[in-house]
Order: C-alpha cells, then sequence, then structure tokens
C-alpha cells in the first residue's frame, strides 16, 4: 500500500512538473517577446523625441538667425563687399588658380573620388569665378605651410583672410560670431548664400564657398535645390535628406536652411551643414539609445529609399568587422563597402527591410516583426515614421531573435534543474511520508493478526489514535486587525502630507507669481521666460536714515510702485529693482517707470532723509527661477544691468534712463520729467 501510495504521489507530481514547465516556458517566451516589444517601442519612441527635438530646435535656430536684421546686414554687407573684391592682375590671378587648382587636386580630389566612385577632376571642386579663386588662395595662404603643405591651422580658425578688399574686413568683423554659432548648433558648416546663388560666406571655406549655386560645380546640389525653392516663393526653413555631399568630400550631409527676407524681398539665405555623425550621436547618446539594449540592440534610421539615414551600431563600434560581416552577409557590395570605408559611413548605402520600412511609413507604428536585419541576423524589430519637416524617414528598433531569446533558454535550462531535484526530493519525501500515513493501518494489521493468533495482550501497546486541531483563526484575525491599523495610519498619514503641501504651496503662492508656483508644483523647476519689452528701475538709496528706517523707506517705495503698476522684484544692499511689463505686457510701462521714479524722489526727499538714485532702462528682460538648491524668482538680463549702470552713476536725487527708455516716453512726460530734474545720458 505505502508502494502504491507513493508512486501515485510521484506520478502526480510529475505530470504537474511537466505541464507547469510547458506552460511555463511558452508564457514566459510570450512574457519575454511583451516586454521586448514594449522596450523596443519605449526607446523608439524616445529616440523619436530626441531627433524631432534637434530637428526642430535646430530649425527653429535656423530660422530664428534668418530673421534675424544683424544676419540680413550681414548678408547684404558680404554680398555688396564680394561684388566689390579688387583682382590681382591676370598672371597673378593665373597663378592663383594654378596653386588652388593643385592643393584641390592633391588634397581633396582622391578622397572626392574613393567616395564618389566616379571619376572626379579639380574643375569638380575649384570656383568657376576669378572672384571665388582669389577668395580660396587668400584663405589657401593663411594655412598652408612655406612647403607648400597644409598646416595645423583650420580655414574656420583664420579671422583675417588678408588682402585689402572690404570683404576681408567684414569677415573679420563676422566670421567669430558665425564660427561660434556653428559650433554650438555641431553643424559642420554655416554658410550665407546671397539671391542670385553667390556662396558670399562660409565658416569651413569647402569648395562650394565662393561658387555660384545655380550656375558653378555645386548647381545640382541639395543646397542648390533648397536655395531654389526659397527662390519660387517658398519662405518656410527646409530640412533635407541625405545625399552625398561633394564639397564634403561624399560624405553623407543634410541642411538646415531658412530664407533672408527683408521687406518682402528675397535677399538670399542661411544654411546649416551637419553630418550623419550628428544623427548618429542622437541616436546612440539619447534617452533610448545603444547602452543598456544588450549586445545585438541597435536604433537607426532609414529612408523611403529603405537604405539607412544613420550608421548601425556596430559600425560604430567597429567598421572593419562590420564591412567584413556586410560582405559576408551579402547586404553590402565590394563597391559598397569600399564606398563605405572612404565615406567613413554606411548611410545611402546600407539597406534596411523593406517591409519594415514600409510598414511604418504606411500604416504608422509597426508592432513586434520578426526580419532578417543588415547584416543577414535573425531579428525582432518595431519601426515608427519620422514625420518631421517632410522628412520620409523610419525610426527601427530591433534585437536579434538569440538574444531575445536568451532569456527564455536560460529559464529552460534552469526549470528542467529545478525539475529533476524537486522530482528526487518529493520521491523521497512521498515514500517516507506515505510510510508515516500507512503507519497506524499497519500497526493495527499486525495487532489484528497477533490478536487472531492469540500473541498480544488488549493492554499491550495500543494502536496510536490520530487527532487534529484547527489553527489560524487567531492568526487571520491578528492579520486583518494589524491591516487595518496599518491602512488607518496610512491614511493618516496621507492627510498630513496633504495639508503640509497645501500649506506649502500657499507659501509658495504668496512669494512668487501663481503661474509659476503652479508650474513649480507640478516639478517644472526650468521656469523661464523671455520679456521681449519691458522697463527696470533700480533705485539706490543713500541717507543717514537708511539704517534705522528702512522698513518705512521701503513700504513707500511698495506703495508707490503698486500705484503706478510696478512691482518690486529684489532687495540687495542699498539697491531696489523695480520692474514693469515683465509679468504681462503694458503698453506705457516706459511712462509708469519714470513717473514713479520722480514721484518716489519726491516723496523719500520730503518725508525722509533718504535721497535716492534712479535708474531706468528699456528693453528685453529674461524672467524665472535662479539657483538650484534655493529657488529665486528673478529678472535679469542687460537691460537691467542698464539700469543698475545709471541708478549707481546718477547723482543722489536724480533720475537717469537709457535711449530706448527715452525713445517710448510721450513727449509731455520726458519734457516734464528733464524739467523736474530727470537725467537723459
Amino acid at each position: 500500500m505505502a508502494t502504491r501510495l507513493a508512486t501515485s504521489v510521484v506520478a502526480v507530481t510529475a505530470v504537474t512538473v511537466a505541464v507547469t514547465s510547458v506552460v511555463g516556458v511558452r508564457s514566459g517566451m510570450q512574457a519575454t517577446e511583451r516586454l521586448l516589444e514594449q522596450r523596443l517601442a519605449s526607446i523608439r519612441s524616445a529616440e523619436l523625441f530626441e531627433l524631432t527635438s534637434l530637428v526642430e530646435s535646430t530649425r527653429g535656430i535656423v530660422a530664428g538667425l534668418a530673421d534675424s536684421p544683424m544676419t540680413a546686414d550681414a548678408l547684404d554687407r558680404f554680398a555688396t563687399s564680394f561684388a566689390e573684391v579688387e583682382l590681382p592682375d591676370r598672371a597673378t590671378l593665373a597663378e592663383q588658380r594654378d596653386e588652388v587648382a593643385e592643393r584641390v587636386a592633391r588634397d581633396l580630389v582622391p578622397a572626392l573620388a574613393a567616395a564618389s566612385a566616379r571619376p572626379v577632376g579639380p574643375r569638380d571642386l575649384v570656383p568657376e569665378t576669378d572672384v571665388g579663386v582669389h577668395l580660396h588662395h587668400l584663405v589657401l595662404q593663411r594655412i598652408a605651410e612655406p612647403d607648400g603643405e597644409l598646416g595645423p591651422t583650420l580655414a574656420r580658425d583664420v579671422d583675417d583672410p588678408g588682402g585689402d578688399s572690404r570683404w576681408a574686413a567684414v569677415h573679420a568683423d563676422l566670421h567669430p560670431h558665425y564660427r561660434t554659432v556653428a559650433a554650438r548648433l555641431g553643424a559642420d558648416d554655416l554658410a550665407l548664400v546671397a539671391s542670385d546663388g553667390t556662396v558670399v560666406y562660409s565658416v569651413e571655406k569647402a569648395p562650394d564657398f565662393a561658387t555660384n549655386l545655380r550656375i558653378g560645380p555645386q548647381s545640382g546640389g541639395s543646397l542648390a535645390t533648397t536655395l531654389r525653392s526659397f527662390v519660387t516663393g517658398g519662405r518656410d526653413p527646409v530640412v533635407t535628406d541625405l545625399s552625398a555631399y561633394e564639397p564634403a568630400l561624399g560624405r553623407p550631409t543634410w541642411f538646415l536652411a531658412a530664407p533672408v527676407v527683408v521687406d518682402g524681398e528675397l535677399r538670399g539665405m542661411v544654411a546649416i551643414r551637419l553630418g550623419v555623425e550628428r544623427l548618429n550621436e542622437v541616436l546612440a547618446d539619447g534617452t533610448g539609445g545603444d547602452e543598456g539594449f544588450g549586445e545585438t540592440g541597435e536604433v537607426y534610421l532609414a529612408g523611403s529609399d529603405n537604405r539607412l539615414r544613420s550608421d548601425p551600431r556596430r559600425f560604430r563600434e567597429a567598421p572593419g568587422a562590420y564591412l567584413t560581416d556586410a560582405r559576408e552577409a551579402s547586404t553590402l557590395t565590394d563597391a559598397e563597402v569600399d564606398l563605405a570605408r572612404a565615406r567613413g559611413s554606411t548611410a545611402l548605402l546600407q539597406r534596411a527591410d523593406g517591409d519594415v520600412v514600409g510598414a511604418a511609413a504606411g500604416d504608422g507604428s509597426t508592432e513586434l516583426l520578426r526580419r532578417v536585419d543588415h547584416l543577414g541576423r535573425d531579428s525582432l524589430m518595431v519601426a515608427t515614421p519620422f514625420e518631421v519637416a517632410d522628412l520620409e524617414w523610419v525610426i527601427v528598433a530591433q534585437l536579434t531573435h538569440d538574444e531575445a531569446a536568451r532569456p527564455v533558454t536560460d529559464y529552460r535550462r534552469l526549470l528542467l534543474l529545478v525539475a529533476a531535484v524537486v522530482m528526487a526530493l518529493v520521491t523521497f519525501g512521498a515514500v517516507a511520508w506515505a510510510n508515516r500515513v500507512v503507519r497506524p493501518v499497519r500497526l493495527v494489521s499486525e495487532r489484528l493478526r497477533e490478536r487472531r493468533a492469540g500473541l498480544a495482550a488488549l493492554a499491550d501497546d495500543p494502536v496510536p489514535a490520530t487527532t487534529s486541531r484547527r489553527h489560524g483563526c487567531d492568526e487571520f484575525q491578528r492579520l486583518v486587525d494589524g491591516f487595518a491599523a496599518m491602512d488607518a495610519q496610512l491614511l493618516t498619514r496621507r492627510h498630513e502630507i496633504e495639508v503640509a503641501h497645501q500649506e506649502w504651496l500657499d507659501v509658495l503662492r504668496s512669494l512668487l507669481p501663481s503661474s509659476v508656483a503652479d508650474r513649480i508644483d507640478e516639478g517644472d523647476r526650468s521656469v523661464f521666460d523671455r520679456v521681449p519689452s519691458a522697463t527696470v528701475a533700480v533705485v539706490v538709496l543713500h541717507g543717514a536714515e537708511l539704517d534705522a528706517g528702512a522698513d518705512a523707506v521701503i513700504a513707500t517705495l511698495d506703495r508707490i510702485a503698486e500705484r503706478h503698476g510696478l512691482e518690486r522684484v529684489k532687495l540687495v544692499g542699498d539697491s531696489c529693482f523695480v520692474a514693469v511689463g515683465h509679468r504681462q505686457p503694458v503698453l506705457d510701462h516706459a511712462r509708469r517707470a519714470v513717473v514713479f521714479a520722480r514721484e518716489l524722489v519726491d516723496e523719500l526727499t520730503e518725508h525722509h532723509t533718504v535721497r535716492p538714485g534712479v535708474g531706468v532702462a528699456s528693453g528685453s528682460v529674461n524672467v524665472g527661477l535662479s539657483g538650484s538648491a534655493k529657488l529665486v524668482y528673478d529678472v535679469w538680463g542687460p537691460t537691467v544691468a542698464e539700469a543698475y549702470a545709471l541708478a549707481r552713476r546718477v547723482a543722489p536725487g536724480d533720475v537717469a534712463w537709457s535711449e530706448q527708455t527715452a525713445e517710448r516716453l510721450p513727449d509731455d512726460v520726458r519734457d516734464r520729467q528733464l524739467t523736474d530734474g530727470g537725467a537723459h545720458p
């Protein structure tokens, strides 16, 4: 009986373990695929956000540059001076053309020929005009060593290209600014192009500098296409697709450009050139990125032609090994491998899975798909379209199937090991348990046999009796009581936290504007606004009463400020900063500030022994929170600094205002204030 009972227990356990293992492995695989899909989708969405931020922010900066009066003025100065460049005599000019062509043939043509897979000559990179050759020669002289070889100095580092032309003077004046702009944007180049197609300025002085995009060697490039769209009436900023740009020696390049329009007339355009490395940086180091994404996980861009617009992760980590694997997998031809090696990038060469790209481009984001990747590996992929700036790109996140299934494989192996251990333990345990269970029956059976044989007495070794007790009622009751007590305590704590939070918010609203306090309460610590037009008055207090009667003086200041719609921002030492128009637009903010300043001087001079000096300045100000550990609501910027400087210079009892303030004052207010003692530096 014990053997049959133990066998039954072992058999039931074996079936249970087998069924549980099969269900567990299947569930584990399904759960792994769901988690993987969520992970890939999360990384895809994160990279979409990062890439969108890059394109939108850079496009906004380029549009801001194009709309800036400084850029329009710079473009006019460069274009005018470019047309006025005085050329040397024909013999000298011929020598300069030969030197430029020699440098191009030695340093640029071989690299471009390797990266473009077509015959290339110096005429493809030498400017078509004499002015272009002359300007390139000036820059070449600045960066070349005496032996003619290029030195460590880069063209972008040359502020003054030399020569007596007005273009060189304009370049020396403006180049440092645009060089800094290009560096901050991470751009390979920044160019100003006149409306006739002439590239009148370039940070890098690449081969497209000083050429004409309409008739020159680069007339068929993406930059020339962008200019034509502006000439035909386009006014929105343009973001181009990647292309093998010859002035960048065939490297994959994309442009962000915006037209420069003055009084409805197209003056030209401002364009920045970015390489594929900028896209690689975002995809590798963004919120999702490659780190923490396994050994084979990666995110990349693909275009509507099913060609990559960024480099795969493995290429960035080991270019040589990647190209070898791609050639063996037949995903890149020998010619394409040579091009990728010359360009330093597989963008525009490496193919992506057409089904994944097509599904994402046609129907939006895809579910988890199992496809063969760009190295011929069985992979799991999700994709979503990049619908920004009319770019027909798709973001793909993928992980090889082997790596994705690795946790399930490990789980299956561990499950088999655990099942073997469990079966061994259950077998020994079942035998012991069965023997213990049947022991009373065995004793009874033995006693019955002995009694039938007359070999035992009734009082000797009685048959053991089994007893049962009910446990758990008290323990469950104590568990419920403990849970109820804990729940009540949690509710009390929650109420206390809500009360404390409301008190904190009330204090914050008393110190800051309600909108700012609400944004801080929502977790936004980067409260910052730039107000284009406001007026700041700085009051410097002089007098013996300042220490003893400071509260009364400040109360008087606050009362007069409130009467005229001004707000005291901060009090630093003997200086009080007051502003108007920074919280909400006010048309007459300059008049209010000047009238406040004059009334404050009169009030304090008449009723106190304090003679304030007041400086008033108008213009743009920065408004927001400053500090990190201790947040302070503040107003700052050049306008604040100008008002403070005026207040420090003006004599006690006088008011000084800036030229911008004077321009905003009504004639009657300005004349009256000057008559009463106001000052206008």
